[in-house]
């Protein structure tokens, strides 16, 4: 086909353009910076989503003939026609046959390689030329029509052909009628740097794998109404007939209002921008593109709607039957989107894209969506400003992505008790997703009637150990200062892949902890740094099918002041991993129906030390039970409680300690389930089971004068208590 301009009548000169190539350079570098987060996912999404959705290969084959889109040509122009796309379900070898059907009276024209898939012919006289397409395979045939219309040599065609780059101000008007009919084809992907402005009513097509890309300098303003809808459509109503429309233009007079676009996705729009899609609007909040999308409808693409890196303003839109999700978006431009547009059918499977970042300093929320359509992270989301979530909000995670709320950045999501907030894997299996991760310098991120779910796919190097959890609070050793901080209330933390929640040592901290829950996670319910065990409550709930029912913690207690230990409902397990020491007061006291248990490793021991002092107070049917950790029903003995301060506060009361007495690597001595250095009084407890002694007091120790009468000892190996003169 001869490429063939737009007549002067519809061009408009607006002024003195820069030149191309400069124009091309800014394009590509205003761009390049804010697509690499939101486009670095994107072809794992659509390759994924395709798995998910195939359907099975019928198991009879059948024959799909197409004779391409209708043509209008010059006389004396040569056709091509396209029976490409034309095919078998099973694959099996085509034939091809063109006949004329209609010809203009005295037209001597004849098609060239009638038999192949592109014949090609000469219009000889003005008028209409229909030709069929006979394709034929083993399974038998279909037939398909096009039709050709040729014009004078000279004389405007129905509709004009943008072929080259536009350089110059284009107004494109409303050539033909008939609203079915397309006023403009587009023969190229063409370099858009100057203005084009699209009047309401006009109809666009594109050739295959064709489109738009528009660029620094330029923009497109298409701007229509309810009666007279733009539309930007394939030659072929094709889901992936043709490439789409790239916007890298800045303007604020890029606009589609009352536009429809239909078909695009026959491949990525660019090889910084990889992703099918009928628009991409590339950008983020500091540079790169902009546009406003109002009452449109984006549908049949073989990829996303649209692609959308930053949005100036975003109202009643429609996304229909588009092969990937409606719509990608970064989550700085998610704050733009409306509760009016209708992304999803009802129960349709799908939602809303999400990838990139909310950079430092800035702002951005995710608001809740019509027909509670949800969000589906497509790459890491990394908050380092501010992000809010409204309530009954849904942010679902793709395998291999996480949240990390890093540097100066605040996360707030604060649901309510009939609208949860939920963080959960786009797959409901446990380690599905990496979880939360919170690393920031900020003390005010919160998640309040939120449910955190299926996380703990990446496992975190926290001081000797590689842990996975649905929310991780701690200092990242690649990030200096930072810290995870973090208020929790009213939430669940469920079907993790190791623990519900860790607040490490190195930089964790508990904000606010209140009514939370924990539950089915693989590992214990939590991971807690033994200073941060007196920020938990009592009003929540770590038993409910969990790996370990309780907590696990290891390492020292130091902060000053008296901690004193919750009681949560079912009662305070506590796993100790290592050695636990206390060097500042701890107070524990069990409740009715409120057991307060510690569990120690094998070879384990909790020392009181320096200034620190440990008070445990009992109930007759409600223990504080200090004893070791029995794995696979195998007997494993700790070291016991040894108490090096000499604090008169020390006091053990209706606590139970048994298993204790293992030796105690570099001290000489007896061992025993209590081993008094300093000073402790011990009164109405159970000591049992010890591998050595009850209570090991040697002479300088100070301990109540009727310990061996006030408590009770069963099966000590070596005796009740060990206290020489």
């Amino acid at each position: 086909m001869k490429n063939l301009k737009i007549p002067q009548k519809n061009v408009t000169q607006v002024g003195v353009q820069p030149s191309l190539a400069s124009l091309r350079a800014k394009a590509f570098s205003a761009s390049i910076k804010a697509l690499t987060l939101l486009m670095v996912a994107l072809s794992t999404l659509l390759v994924s989503c395709k798995e998910d959705e195939e359907d099975p290969e019928p198991d009879t084959a059948f024959i799909l003939a197409d004779a391409g889109a209708d043509q209008s040509v010059h006389v004396g122009q040569t056709v091509t026609l396209d029976g490409s796309n034309s095919k078998n379900t099973k694959n099996e070898p085509l034939t091809f046959s063109w006949t004329y059907t209609l010809k203009p009276a005295g037209s001597n024209a004849v098609l060239t390689a009638a038999t192949q898939a592109k014949p090609t012919f000469v219009p000889d006289v003005a008028g209409e030329y229909e030709l069929e397409l006979t394709v034929s395979s083993k399974n038998g045939q279909k037939t398909d029509k096009v039709k050709v219309t040729a014009a004078p040599a000279g004389e405007d065609l129905p509709y004009g052909i943008l072929s080259e780059d536009i350089t110059s101000s284009l107004r494109l008007t409303n050539r033909v009628e008939d609203p079915t009919k397309p006023d403009y084809v587009v023969t190229g992907f063409l370099w858009v740097s100057a203005p084009v402005t699209v009047d309401p009513g006009v109809v666009i097509e594109f050739e295959a794998d064709k489109g738009l890309h528009i660029g620094y300098g330029g923009y497109l303003n298409a701007i229509g109404n309810a009666a007279q809808k733009i539309v930007f459509t394939g030659r072929s109503k094709t889901p992936g007939f043709w490439r789409g429309i790239l916007v890298e233009s800045t303007s604020d007079l890029n606009a589609f209002d009352y536009v429809e676009m239909a078909y695009g996705g026959s491949s990525n729009l660019s090889t910084h921008m990889n992703v099918k899609t009928n628009i991409g609007i590339a950008g983020g909040l500091h540079s790169g593109a902009s546009f406003r999308v109002t009452n449109s409808t984006f549908k049949h693409a073989n990829g996303y709607g649209m692609s959308a890196g930053n949005l100036t303003q975003f109202s009643n839109n429609t996304f229909i039957d588009n092969s990937a999700m409606p719509i990608t978006v970064s989550v700085s431009a998610a704050q733009m989107l409306d509760a009016a547009s209708n992304f999803v059918a009802q129960n349709d499977s799908k939602g809303v894209a999400l990838a990139g970042s909310v950079p430092e300093y800035t702002t951005s929320h995710l608001p809740a969506l019509k027909n509670g359509v949800k969000y589906i992270a497509i790459s890491d989301i990394r908050v380092e400003g501010d992000l809010s979530v409204a309530p009954g909000v849904t942010v679902e995670f793709m395998r291999g992505t996480g949240l990390q709320v890093m540097g100066m950045g605040n996360l707030n999501a604060v649901g309510t008790a009939d609208k949860k907030i939920t963080f959960t894997g786009w797959s409901k299996l446990k380690g599905s997703w990496k979880g939360i991760v919170f690393t920031t310098q900020k003390v005010t991120s919160e998640l309040t009637h939120t449910e955190v779910s299926y996380g703990g796919e990446t496992s975190y190097r926290v001081g000797n150990r590689d842990i996975k959890a649905n929310v991780l609070l701690w200092t990242d050793p690649n990030q200096p200062g930072s810290r995870g901080v973090l208020k929790l209330t009213h939430s669940s933390i469920t079907n993790s892949a190791g623990y519900g929640m860790v607040v490490a040592s190195t930089g964790g901290y508990i904000a606010d902890f209140a009514a939370n829950s924990f539950s089915f996670n693989t590992g214990a319910a939590m991971y807690v740094a033994p200073n941060q065990i007196h920020r938990l409550d009592s009003d929540s709930r770590f038993y409910g099918n969990n790996g370990y029912n309780g907590i696990e913690t290891e390492g020292v207690v130091s902060e000053g002041g008296m901690q004193n230990w919750p009681n949560p409902i079912g009662g305070l397990y506590v796993h100790v991993l290592t050695d636990l020491y206390i060097r500042t007061g701890v107070k524990m006291v069990s409740q009715p129906a409120k057991p307060i248990v510690l569990q120690f490793e094998e070879n384990r021991v909790l020392r009181v030390q320096n200034n620190g002092y440990l008070i445990a107070k009992g109930l007759k049917d409600s223990e504080v039970l200090f004893t070791g950790f029995h794995a696979q029903n195998r007997l494993a003995y700790w070291q016991g409680i040894i108490f090096e301060s000499t604090s008169p506060l020390n006091e053990l009361n209706e606590v139970n300690v048994g298993y204790g007495g293992a030796n105690i690597p570099g001290e000489i001595g007896p061992t025993a389930n209590i081993t008094v250095k300093g000073a402790a009084k011990l009164v109405d407890c159970e000591i049992f089971n010890s591998k050595g002694w009850g209570v090991f007091a040697p002479p300088s120790s100070i301990l109540n004068a009727d310990a061996e009468t006030a408590n009770w000892f069963g099966n000590n190996a070596k005796g009740s208590i060990y206290q020489p003169k």
